[in-house]
Parts: C-alpha cells; structure tokens; sequence
C-alpha cells in the first residue's frame, strides 16, 4: 500500500480546533496500519496486501471526524523565548481505546507480537487519557524521537493516573494494557501543567516557592513552610514541524522479510541529514540478526572501547 507522507503543520500557530481541522482533516478518511500509524488512504491501494494486514486493518479502521467539544487550543505552542522540551506530534490520532486494548491482553502472550502489543497498549493509554481528562480529548501519535521531560512533574503525573500505573508495574513484559509513559505524561503536559494556573498548584504539591519569590510572596500571607524552590517560571512545550523530524531522525523495524530490511538500511546509510536511527527488533530469524551486524559493522567500521 502506498502512503502519502505526513501533511506539514503550517508555519503559522494553530490556533483552535475547528481551524486545525480545517486545514488538515477535512473530507479525509484515515486507517491504521500494521505499525499502528493512521495513514491516509489512497485511491490506488494495492489490491495484493495479505491477509493479516487487511484483519489488522478491518478491525482497527475508524472513520471519524474532529468535532472539538470547545474552542480550547489543539496545537498550543509556546513563545520562542520560554525554552520548553520539543513534542513531536504526528499528523494522526489514535482511535482506539480500553476495550481493544483488553480484547488483545485475553490472548495468550506468545500469541501475540510484539507490533500487536504495541498497538493494543496505545489504545489502553488513549482510553486511559481520555478517562483522565475527558472523552472529547484526542490523542496524538508520537513520532519516535528523542524527548526532554520534567522530572518534577512525575510524581504529580502518576497520582494523576494512579491505579493505570501501578497495574503496569505489574507487567513483566511489554502488555496490552500497559499505560505509555511517553504518552501519559505528555498528555498530563498538554492537558494540565501548561495551563495557567498550574504553577500555584504546583508549589501546593511540593510546599514550594519560584525561586525568585520571597517567602512573603510565596506564602501570601499563610503559615505553610517553604520546602524547595521551583526553578522554573512556567511549564509548557514546544512542537517541532514533522517535515524537521523526518529530515534528521530515521526509526524503523527489523522483520524476517530481507528485502524490507535492505531497504531501511539504504534510506540510513544514503541519508546524509540523519542525526541519529533507531532500530527495533521484531525478527526471529538467525541470518537478520547477521544481517543486522553487516550493517552495524559497516556503518561503525572502528570499535568501540568497549569491543576492544
């Protein structure tokens, strides 16, 4: 199957929902792939895809349509001079939710891949956010990408989720119904620390105080002690246009099938603007796993310290 590549976001801030769909949504039909990514459907799609790609995709297409409840920001982005952590939000949204997620984790675990498992647990976290903050909330797909967070903002997060997190400490391996951390705490981000307000909530968290406020300011008054300081003015985040993202990061998977592995190591290796690669293994054959170390080893021909 043919896919487009992912729309640009315009250099200009979207502002709210009902523009955002205008300009990117509008009369399109989206489905998911193997992978788990929504892609847009073309007219000339291959009418050869085996079997077990026309299940995935009969059971987990949706048609759907933005129908923002509010006029609340979709895509808020920050000022330039606040350095917020960079999100890179993918063009898509994922569509399922708690029940598929569940439907996956009855099977048994071997029965299962590691795509499919992926797949169900996005769903669980798109239940799980939605349970947290509303139903109306969409959830963004996440390109695979490096990502800066605030480690203060963890505790607050998990008392957030609560029961979902400690469920997931349970899984030994990656589960169905596992709650993506990735995804859950940018959610939390989104939703709730880059709101105004937030920082007041904060320093009630935590017993703190910004750092450049006296204990007069902070305290308003109140006999509450000063436990720490908060160093930073104001929590928000930063969006990264995907075309930037598709130019320096490349991510991709390595199956049983050659000649798809062959392909992704000729985009790496002919790719000069490439900062940096990220290769999943998904692959049960002994000559990938030589394969794989052809590569490496041509891509990394002096060894490492710790190969000496």
């Amino acid at each position: 199957m043919k896919v487009k590549k992912n729309v640009v976001i315009e250099r200009d801030i979207i502002n709210n929902d009902e523009e955002y769909q205008n300009k990117t949504l509008s009369k399109r039909y989206f489905e998911v792939s193997r992978e788990g990514f929504i892609e847009e459907k073309l007219e000339d799609e291959d009418e050869d895809e085996d079997d077990e790609e026309e299940f995935q995709r009969s059971i987990l297409s949706k048609r759907y349509e933005l129908k923002p409840r509010d006029k609340s920001y979709f895509f808020p982005n920050a000022p330039n001079h606040f350095r917020f952590p960079n999100f890179y939000l993918a063009l898509h949204l994922i569509i399922n939710d708690i029940p598929y997620a569940k439907k996956v984790g009855s099977k048994p675990f071997k029965e299962t891949t590691m795509s499919e498992r992926y797949i169900a647990s996005l769903a669980m976290t798109n239940g799980v956010i939605k349970s947290a903050f509303g139903r109306h909330i969409k959830t963004n797909q996440l390109e695979h990408s490096p990502y800066v967070w605030y480690r203060d903002l963890f505790p607050m997060s998990r008392k957030h989720y609560g029961q979902y997190v400690s469920t997931t400490l349970t899984h030994k391996f990656r589960h169905p119904e596992d709650l993506v951390p990735t995804f859950a705490n940018q959610a939390f981000i989104r939703h709730i620390a880059s709101k105004k307000g937030f920082e007041k909530k904060f320093d009630s968290f935590y017993s703190s105080k910004y750092i450049h406020d006296t204990d007069e300011e902070a305290l308003h008054g109140e006999t509450e002690k000063i436990e720490r300081k908060r160093t930073i003015l104001k929590y928000g985040f930063h969006i990264v246009e995907d075309h930037l993202r598709e130019k320096t990061m490349r991510f991709g998977q390595i199956f049983d099938d050659a000649t798809r592995n062959i392909n992704l190591y000729s985009d790496i290796v002919k790719e000069p603007s490439f900062l940096f690669y990220n290769l999943n293994d998904d692959y049960h054959e002994s000559r990938v796993s030589e394969e794989l170390q052809e590569f490496m080893e041509f891509m990394y021909q002096d060894k490492g310290i710790f190969e000496k």
